[in-house]
Protein backbone atom coordinates (compact mmCIF):
# COMPACT_ATOMS: atom_id res chain seq x y z
CA UNK A 1 0.00 0.00 0.00
CA UNK A 2 1.46 3.61 -0.82
CA UNK A 3 1.61 6.01 2.20
CA UNK A 4 -2.02 6.33 2.73
CA UNK A 5 -3.84 9.31 0.55
CA UNK A 6 -3.17 7.62 -3.39
CA UNK A 7 -2.22 5.10 -5.16
CA UNK A 8 0.84 4.78 -7.40
CA UNK A 9 2.45 3.24 -10.23
CA UNK A 10 4.08 0.16 -8.33
CA UNK A 11 0.40 -0.52 -7.28
CA UNK A 12 -1.38 0.07 -10.52
CA UNK A 13 1.15 -2.53 -12.08
CA UNK A 14 1.39 -5.05 -9.41
CA UNK A 15 -0.17 -7.85 -11.07
CA UNK A 16 1.48 -7.78 -13.98
CA UNK A 17 4.85 -7.04 -12.42
CA UNK A 18 5.09 -9.30 -9.66
CA UNK A 19 6.43 -12.74 -9.77
CA UNK A 20 3.57 -14.56 -7.86
CA UNK A 21 1.35 -13.57 -10.49
CA UNK A 22 3.82 -13.93 -13.42
CA UNK A 23 4.83 -17.29 -12.50
CA UNK A 24 1.96 -19.11 -11.26
CA UNK A 25 -1.81 -18.49 -9.96
CA UNK A 26 -2.43 -20.12 -7.01
CA UNK A 27 -5.62 -21.74 -7.97
CA UNK A 28 -4.53 -25.23 -7.60
CA UNK A 29 -5.45 -28.31 -5.66
CA UNK A 30 -1.97 -27.86 -3.64
CA UNK A 31 -2.85 -24.52 -2.99
CA UNK A 32 -6.56 -25.41 -1.89
CA UNK A 33 -4.62 -27.70 1.20
CA UNK A 34 -2.66 -24.81 1.98
CA UNK A 35 -5.64 -22.72 2.84
CA UNK A 36 -7.55 -25.32 4.55
CA UNK A 37 -4.91 -26.03 6.89
CA UNK A 38 -3.61 -22.54 7.41
CA UNK A 39 -7.26 -20.63 7.39
CA UNK A 40 -10.30 -22.91 7.14
CA UNK A 41 -9.95 -23.88 10.62
CA UNK A 42 -9.87 -20.75 12.11
CA UNK A 43 -13.29 -19.07 9.85
CA UNK A 44 -16.14 -18.84 11.24
CA UNK A 45 -19.26 -21.13 9.92
CA UNK A 46 -21.45 -19.39 6.79
CA UNK A 47 -23.21 -17.31 7.36
CA UNK A 48 -20.40 -14.56 8.04
CA UNK A 49 -19.48 -11.62 6.96
CA UNK A 50 -15.83 -11.60 5.27
CA UNK A 51 -13.37 -9.35 3.86
CA UNK A 52 -10.56 -10.03 2.30
CA UNK A 53 -7.81 -6.82 1.92
CA UNK A 54 -5.35 -7.33 -0.39
CA UNK A 55 -7.56 -10.16 -2.65
CA UNK A 56 -5.00 -10.49 -5.72
CA UNK A 57 -6.82 -12.96 -8.01
CA UNK A 58 -9.84 -13.61 -5.88
CA UNK A 59 -8.77 -17.52 -5.37
CA UNK A 60 -9.47 -16.89 -2.15
CA UNK A 61 -12.75 -15.30 -2.30
CA UNK A 62 -13.85 -18.20 -4.84
CA UNK A 63 -12.62 -20.84 -2.04
CA UNK A 64 -14.66 -18.93 0.61
CA UNK A 65 -17.84 -19.32 -2.05
CA UNK A 66 -17.76 -22.37 -2.80
CA UNK A 67 -17.80 -23.29 1.20
CA UNK A 68 -20.75 -21.65 1.24
CA UNK A 69 -19.70 -17.59 2.25
CA UNK A 70 -21.99 -15.22 0.65
CA UNK A 71 -21.55 -12.23 2.08
CA UNK A 72 -17.95 -12.02 0.77
CA UNK A 73 -16.21 -8.45 0.09
CA UNK A 74 -12.55 -7.80 -1.71
CA UNK A 75 -10.36 -4.82 -0.97
CA UNK A 76 -7.29 -4.13 -3.24
CA UNK A 77 -5.00 -1.81 -4.11
CA UNK A 78 -4.01 -2.77 -7.48
CA UNK A 79 -6.14 -1.69 -10.20
CA UNK A 80 -5.24 -4.53 -12.18
CA UNK A 81 -5.88 -6.96 -9.96
CA UNK A 82 -9.41 -5.73 -9.24
CA UNK A 83 -10.44 -5.41 -12.94
CA UNK A 84 -8.95 -9.28 -13.80
CA UNK A 85 -10.74 -10.28 -10.45
CA UNK A 86 -14.57 -8.56 -11.68
CA UNK A 87 -14.02 -9.68 -14.94
CA UNK A 88 -13.48 -13.56 -14.53
CA UNK A 89 -16.37 -13.48 -12.19
CA UNK A 90 -14.69 -13.73 -8.75
CA UNK A 91 -17.58 -13.52 -5.78
CA UNK A 92 -18.04 -10.49 -3.71
CA UNK A 93 -18.35 -6.96 -3.55
CA UNK A 94 -15.15 -6.15 -5.20
CA UNK A 95 -13.70 -2.44 -4.47
CA UNK A 96 -10.52 -0.63 -5.82
CA UNK A 97 -9.63 1.21 -2.96
CA UNK A 98 -6.85 2.22 -0.28
CA UNK A 99 -7.44 -0.04 2.56
CA UNK A 100 -6.61 2.84 5.67
CA UNK A 101 -9.23 4.62 3.90
CA UNK A 102 -11.82 2.33 3.63
CA UNK A 103 -11.44 1.26 6.82
CA UNK A 104 -12.15 4.08 8.52
CA UNK A 105 -15.56 4.37 6.11
CA UNK A 106 -16.95 1.57 6.91
CA UNK A 107 -17.08 2.08 10.75
CA UNK A 108 -17.05 -0.18 13.68
CA UNK A 109 -18.65 -3.90 13.63
CA UNK A 110 -18.90 -4.48 9.56
CA UNK A 111 -17.42 -7.59 9.41
CA UNK A 112 -17.09 -11.02 11.12
CA UNK A 113 -13.34 -11.78 9.49
CA UNK A 114 -11.06 -9.79 7.57
CA UNK A 115 -8.30 -11.61 6.00
CA UNK A 116 -5.04 -9.56 4.85
CA UNK A 117 -2.56 -12.54 3.74
CA UNK A 118 0.61 -11.43 2.45
CA UNK A 119 -0.08 -7.50 3.40
CA UNK A 120 1.15 -6.27 6.36
CA UNK A 121 4.79 -6.19 5.26
CA UNK A 122 3.91 -3.97 2.25
CA UNK A 123 2.67 -0.88 5.10
CA UNK A 124 4.63 2.06 5.94
CA UNK A 125 5.67 2.02 8.96
CA UNK A 126 3.77 5.06 9.84
CA UNK A 127 0.73 3.20 8.44
CA UNK A 128 1.13 0.19 10.67
CA UNK A 129 -1.07 1.51 13.82
CA UNK A 130 -3.73 2.74 11.62
CA UNK A 131 -4.06 0.30 9.40
CA UNK A 132 -4.37 -2.71 12.68
CA UNK A 133 -6.70 -0.41 14.44
CA UNK A 134 -8.76 -0.31 11.52
CA UNK A 135 -9.10 -3.46 11.29
CA UNK A 136 -9.72 -3.92 15.26
CA UNK A 137 -12.48 -1.67 15.25
CA UNK A 138 -13.96 -3.03 11.64
CA UNK A 139 -14.34 -6.46 13.38
CA UNK A 140 -17.61 -7.43 14.88
CA UNK A 141 -17.45 -8.53 18.12
CA UNK A 142 -15.94 -12.12 18.32
CA UNK A 143 -14.83 -11.15 15.10
CA UNK A 144 -11.35 -12.65 13.65
CA UNK A 145 -8.76 -11.50 11.87
CA UNK A 146 -6.46 -13.35 9.89
CA UNK A 147 -2.91 -12.40 8.66
CA UNK A 148 0.30 -14.29 6.59
CA UNK A 149 3.55 -12.84 7.00
CA UNK A 150 6.64 -13.10 6.76
CA UNK A 151 8.93 -14.15 10.23
CA UNK A 152 11.64 -12.17 10.43
CA UNK A 153 13.10 -14.76 12.86
CA UNK A 154 13.19 -17.49 9.96
CA UNK A 155 16.63 -18.72 8.05
CA UNK A 156 14.77 -17.19 5.03
CA UNK A 157 13.71 -13.67 6.38
CA UNK A 158 16.32 -11.71 4.57
CA UNK A 159 15.35 -12.98 1.14
CA UNK A 160 11.82 -12.85 2.04
CA UNK A 161 11.98 -9.40 3.05
CA UNK A 162 13.93 -8.24 -0.13
CA UNK A 163 12.09 -10.75 -2.37
CA UNK A 164 9.35 -8.36 -3.62
CA UNK A 165 10.04 -4.33 -4.17
CA UNK A 166 6.96 -3.05 -2.39
CA UNK A 167 8.12 -4.80 0.85
CA UNK A 168 8.39 -1.89 3.18
CA UNK A 169 8.34 -4.30 7.12
CA UNK A 170 9.67 -7.36 8.66
CA UNK A 171 8.53 -8.50 11.52
CA UNK A 172 8.66 -11.06 14.24
CA UNK A 173 6.74 -12.75 16.38
CA UNK A 174 7.59 -10.44 19.47
CA UNK A 175 7.07 -7.20 17.23
CA UNK A 176 4.04 -8.08 15.80
CA UNK A 177 2.47 -8.61 19.36
CA UNK A 178 3.52 -5.91 20.27
CA UNK A 179 2.14 -3.79 17.30
CA UNK A 180 -1.15 -5.80 17.81
CA UNK A 181 -1.31 -4.59 21.19
CA UNK A 182 -0.98 -1.27 20.11
CA UNK A 183 -3.21 -1.10 17.71
CA UNK A 184 -5.96 -2.19 20.64
CA UNK A 185 -6.30 -6.38 20.47
CA UNK A 186 -5.44 -8.03 23.54
CA UNK A 187 -1.83 -9.49 23.79
CA UNK A 188 -3.10 -13.05 24.85
CA UNK A 189 -5.67 -13.12 22.10
CA UNK A 190 -2.80 -12.73 19.51
CA UNK A 191 -1.63 -16.43 17.93
CA UNK A 192 1.07 -16.77 15.83
CA UNK A 193 1.72 -19.93 14.06
CA UNK A 194 3.56 -21.51 11.91
CA UNK A 195 3.03 -21.76 8.41
CA UNK A 196 1.39 -25.33 7.53
CA UNK A 197 2.54 -26.05 3.47
CA UNK A 198 1.24 -28.83 1.49
CA UNK A 199 3.33 -31.98 0.83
Amino acid sequence: MPDSGGFSAEWDRYHSSHHAHTGRTGAGGLANIEFDANFGSHLPQPPATVLEIGFGEGHTLQRLSKRGYTDLHGWDIARECVERAAATGVPGKLKHVNALDELERVGESAFDVILAKDLLEHLPRSDVLRFLGGVHSALRPGGVFLARLPNMGSFFAVMLRYDDFTHRLGFTENSLKQVFTLAGFERDDVAVLNDVLPG
